[in-house]
């Protein structure tokens, strides 16, 4: 079950992240306690002025939900496909990544 402060936090983060996901984010998870909120971006591929500019109204977007006295912040990461995720908190975001398929093995004759 979620407590009071995760579902504000995550209709928050939601609200803020509408329409600023770009094709190239992989995945966002974010953390929080009583005064803080810290989300991660996971960028595949190079993290562009536009893409920096997207998170940063993001959190600003983010930080209009708190008082002042709150903590919000955000990083972005280059971490292309397929590495894995780092256990930075809870997804809030992860696109669809399939892996390609095996190459057939040869078959000896």
């Amino acid at each position: 079950m979620i407590d009071e402060r995760s579902a504000t936090v995550l209709l928050a983060l939601y609200d803020a992240l509408l329409g600023a996901i770009p094709g190239h984010l992989r995945a966002i998870t974010a953390r929080w306690d009583e005064t803080s909120v810290h989300f991660d971006c996971y960028f595949d591929g190079e993290i562009t002025d536009d893409d920096q500019e997207a998170m940063e109204i993001v959190e600003a977007d983010l930080s209009a939900n708190f008082p002042a006295a709150h903590t919000v912040s955000h990083a972005r990461h280059l971490l292309n496909f397929p590495a894995e995720f780092p256990d930075s908190g809870r997804f809030i975001f992860h696109r669809r990544e399939d892996l390609p398929p095996f190459p057939e093995a040869e078959s000896s004759s």
